[in-house]
């Protein structure tokens, strides 16, 4: 964010540098354990997300 902000001083144009992908970086979709999925998640931990996340 603050790369992008000291590129321009436009709203909308800091926008689009943000929600830009450079390297695949940003999913369409991600599943709300994902990061604990893509990472290894450990069965503790996807019990505790799901008595939050039904």
């Amino acid at each position: 964010l603050g790369w992008a902000l000291g590129q321009t001083e436009d709203p909308e144009e800091v926008k689009k540098i943000m929600l830009t992908p450079i390297n695949d970086e940003i999913t369409k979709r991600e599943p709300y354990n994902g990061y604990l999925v893509y990472q290894g998640g450990i069965p503790e931990v996807e019990a505790f997300v799901k008595s939050f996340r039904k």
